[in-house]
């Protein structure tokens, strides 16, 4: 016996998947830090790939067991994707230095007003 929430999600198809795109979506911008983007941007390739099955009539070959593991196979492959062309310091900037304090008066020549006395000056 089955509930009849089950049965519901389970008439809903392809949806599923689009419903809980747009949740993932929706929690990326409520929580930042690039962890939902991956499991909805899979959810969506896999909303459309069961569409494309129904409408090829191969929906009872890609039934739920399928869905799920083709779901975690490309989150997964899609957060190597990106971390392979996202890897940390490979942005180049401007002011290298900016939040490293001691590293930006490194090799700076100044010019001292007052004597230094007690190890402070201006």
């Amino acid at each position: 016996m089955s509930s009849p929430l089950i049965d519901f999600f389970a008439h809903l198809g392809f949806w599923n998947w689009f419903f809980l795109a747009i949740t993932l979506f929706a929690l990326e911008t409520f929580v930042p830090g690039v962890h939902f983007l991956w499991f909805g941007l899979a959810a969506t390739v896999i909303g459309v790939m069961v569409a494309g099955a129904i409408a090829s009539g191969y929906a009872e070959v890609f039934n739920w067991p399928w869905q799920l593991v083709l779901f975690a196979l490309i989150s997964v492959l899609t957060v190597f994707w990106v971390k392979s062309y996202a890897k940390p310091g490979s942005a180049k900037s401007d002011e290298p230095d900016l939040n490293v304090r001691g590293a930006q008066y490194i090799g700076r020549v100044v010019t001292i007003e007052n004597a230094i006395e007690h190890g402070r000056g201006k």
